[in-house]
């Protein structure tokens, strides 16, 4: 009896000391990592289950289970149970060091969940409910909570967690986890952290997002203006899957919330397929001269797991993935042992795609490490390098068959030279032939180049909308920011951002943010006289507009280039002409072309340009007079200054599109832009401008 006694108190007493556990130490030093952060981990006791009284640091949690791990997944599910939810208990103790710091709490979840200290309360993130219906899921694995935290001293804390996820059946199947992080930092680290990993993901979305969706629409403008060229169709396919993935996949971590997560995930899925069927189809285009029968059970298997990609976890996707990715690099081996015009291109380019897709669902599986930052999605890049060759193949071809028809256009003129001296009419023909060679030549090229700025100029405004939007939000933010952080500078005193103290940032960052906007508002602005050169769209011109403010606005611009080209430049202003109507900003670039082309033009600084503005009131129109004494113009290109594209300065980076855009502009304002030139004397160019009718000016 006495044995039976002495075993059950051991017995007891090793029972109690498993259950005993020591406070997680939380110190400064343990910040001092690659993330800045203390992350806790397997510090856990586990009970599922819900009852709000085990959040009291007085109860008895010595029979729940020890060292649990807040992830949920896979081999990291608790010992015990697992039902949708559960309580999260530790001791943690902060060192002296910390003691009245401004710490944080870093919270990274799948759903919803409660952080007790003491018992209290201290933040929710998401609604935690009886059933996957009633509760409110906050996904925030990437993106991130932080809630702000004091120690008023150094003794322990009861930290309790209740987590739930009633849901988890039905998402477990798209997610590498589910479950919470939960860390400790610094607050400025944190919050340096958390925006480090925004503008992280925001710039991967819209640099792999802008790429490929920017060819896709160049290739398909290629098909459809030579409906014959597939391989440029399914290209554009191609990208727009592309597109499709990093838009979806990105956006999936930077919601929180769970329906968007996984509408996000589906077009994933989506995409996956489009990018499968399309690379195949490309490469059939080129290799092949029919679509060979094959083709057709990968196209029937892609369209059942399309009509069932919501139900189907990544598995089948990734497993369909690898079998097309064999039959794809089978298809290029083959063509390259056909020794077939550029296959090794696409087989570089399909065997960094297939390295990078590989490694991505391998680390997926948990089979290799996860990579982190800029590179932990792989396939990212491998797209990138995959475009990138597929790209060179298509201009490779392009440029052979570029060669092929000059070669018959030299077979051409030696036949009509041949005629020519048949017929004893050979230098006249051979003039004529070449004259509307040229004009051939310019009008393809014309008619191709004004498509693709067209098509180039929309898409620069995609990635330009993000930095006006971000620049608008980023205004509001700091508005209701700075209140609180002149607030916490007049009570701790000043505090560094980024090297600086707070006090020399604060006048300065809305400034920053106003420039960004407004270099965003110029970009945009410039982008659409570039489409409407292109489309011929005028546009609206209301603006009333002051040709003197125009004009110094510009000279202030240019302030350094006529510094540089002149010692003797003057301006003029007429202080009592009228307003014209237009855009001040078509008018300024326009006065912007001019001034720099005569400050290009003249050979030293000992050389004068003149700005002069004046008014002819019988004819109610503004001149503006540019004037220089320069090089002149040649008289065999007066007549072609104004052609787009025609430069003189091409080896100095000249477009040839500065004088025609400004033609044009000065045309949709109802005025004329006149030049006067003689070589080695200088130019005169002078914009007409007509002035607002009193009628107008009223309105």
């Amino acid at each position: 009896m006495k044995r039976a006694f002495f075993i059950f108190v051991l017995l007891w007493i090793v029972q109690a000391i498993a259950g005993t556990r020591n406070p997680v130490l939380i110190s400064e030093d343990l910040f001092k990592n690659k993330e800045n952060r203390l992350q806790l981990e397997s510090v856990w006791k586990y009970h599922p289950g819900d009852n709000v009284e085990w959040a009291s640091p007085q109860y008895d949690d010595s029979d729940w289970e020890s060292q649990a791990n807040s992830i949920l997944y896979g081999k990291y599910l608790p010992k015990s149970d697992w039902d949708g939810i559960g309580w999260f208990r530790t001791t943690i103790k902060p060192d002296s060091q910390l003691v009245n710091k401004s710490l944080a709490i870093m919270m990274n979840q799948a759903c919803a969940s409660e952080i007790y200290l003491d018992g209290k309360l201290l933040f929710s993130e998401g609604v935690i409910g009886n059933t996957a219906e009633e509760e409110t899921c906050r996904i925030t694995f990437e993106t991130m909570t932080l809630f702000p935290i004091v120690f008023p001293d150094t003794g322990e804390y009861q930290l309790a967690v209740r987590y739930s996820f009633k849901g988890y059946k039905n998402v477990a199947k798209e997610m590498v986890a589910y479950g919470f992080f939960l860390s400790f930092s610094e607050y400025n680290r944190a919050y340096e952290h958390i925006l480090e990993r925004i503008n992280m993901y925001s710039g991967l979305r819209m640099f792999f997002t802008a790429i490929p969706f920017i060819l896709a629409i160049l290739h398909f403008l290629l098909f459809a203006f030579y409906p014959r060229s597939r391989e440029n169709l399914y290209y554009s396919i191609f990208c727009v899957g592309a597109a499709m993935l990093t838009f979806s996949i990105l956006g999936a971590w930077m919601h929180t919330s769970g329906t968007l997560f996984m509408w996000h995930i589906f077009f994933f899925k989506v995409s996956l397929l489009v990018i499968y069927i399309s690379g195949l189809l490309f490469l059939y285009s080129i290799f092949y001269s029919r679509l060979p029968l094959w083709f057709w059970p990968f196209m029937v298997t892609a369209l059942i797991l399309l009509a069932s990609s919501w139900w189907l976890g990544f598995g089948w996707m990734y497993g369909f993935g690898i079998v097309v990715m064999i039959a794809q690099i089978y298809i290029v081996i083959f063509a390259i042992k056909n020794k077939k015009p550029g296959a090794w291109l696409i087989f570089s380019g399909f065997l960094i795609f297939a390295i990078a897709c590989t490694y991505q669902m391998l680390s997926a599986f948990g089979m290799v490490p996860m990579l982190s930052g800029f590179f932990q999605f792989p396939y990212l890049y491998g797209f990138t390098g995959m475009m990138l060759c597929m790209s060179i193949y298509l201009a490779r071809n392009f440029a052979q068959t570029q060669l092929t028809l000059e070669k018959v256009n030299v077979n051409q003129i030696h036949t009509i030279q041949k005629l020519e001296d048949e017929v004893k009419e050979r230098k006249k023909a051979e003039e004529l032939s070449r004259q509307q060679q040229e004009k051939l030549i310019q009008a393809d090229k014309m008619a191709s180049v004004g498509i693709l700025v067209s098509g180039v100029a929309h898409e620069i405004n995609n990635p330009n909308n993000y930095m006006l939007l971000n620049s608008n939000n980023l205004s509001d933010v700091w508005k209701e920011m700075k209140p609180i952080l002149d607030s916490y500078c007049e009570e701790k005193g000043d505090f560094m951002i980024a090297g600086l103290p707070y006090t020399d940032l604060r006048d300065e960052i809305g400034s920053l943010i106003s420039g960004i906007s407004e270099g965003s508002e110029r970009i945009r602005m410039i982008v659409q006289s570039l489409k409407d050169f292109a489309r011929q769209d005028p546009g609206a011109m209301n603006q009333q507009v002051s040709v003197n403010s125009v004009i110094k606005s510009s000279v202030i611009i240019l302030a350094n280039m006529i510094k540089k080209s002149t010692d003797y430049f003057t301006t003029d202003f007429d202080e009592n002409i009228p307003m014209v109507k237009g855009n001040n900003q078509q008018i300024e670039q326009v006065v912007i072309n001019l001034i720099s082309n005569s400050c290009q033009a003249l050979p030293d600084k000992n050389c004068e340009l003149t700005v002069r503005t004046s008014y002819d009131n019988e004819a109610g129109k503004v001149n503006v007079l540019v004037e220089d004494k320069g090089k002149g113009i040649k008289p065999e290109d007066m007549t072609h200054i104004m052609d787009p594209f025609f430069t003189t300065k091409r080896d100095t980076g000249g477009t040839g599109l500065g004088l025609s855009i400004s033609f044009n502009i000065i045309k949709e304002h109802g005025g004329e832009l006149v030049f006067h030139s003689e070589e080695g004397k200088g130019t005169k160019a002078l914009i007409i401008l007509p002035v607002i009718k009193g009628s107008e000016a009223d309105a």
